[in-house]
């Protein structure tokens, strides 16, 4: 384990920054308590992004993304850039490759 500085601090995994993401935030009532689940369509109300012509594999890395934004792995720009992944596709114009 590398050696710490007086002015390093050990960050938990739960430990968040300030987040202007954290509108996504919502919260679900459970038989077994409450649990906070993150909206992506609010990034698209928020006109942030094409959640909804994302590939679900995308769509459940930028729910990863959301989770973690404000974190010191994920700034709020990487999650922005991701969900305007889905407009730039759109605009793509895609070739298949077709074998003579």
């Amino acid at each position: 384990m590398p050696a710490r500085g007086p002015g390093d601090r050990e960050r938990s995994p739960t430990t968040r920054s300030i987040s202007e993401l954290e509108g996504a935030r919502s919260s679900l009532a459970l038989a077994a308590g409450n649990v906070a689940i993150y909206r992506l369509g609010w990034l698209s109300e928020q006109g942030i992004g094409a959640v909804q012509g994302l590939p679900h594999t995308l769509k459940i890395l930028l729910e990863d993304l959301l989770r973690r934004a404000g974190s010191r792995d994920v700034a709020d720009a990487d999650v922005a850039a991701l969900a305007a992944f889905g407009a730039i596709r759109s605009t793509l114009s895609i070739t298949p490759i077709r074998r003579a």
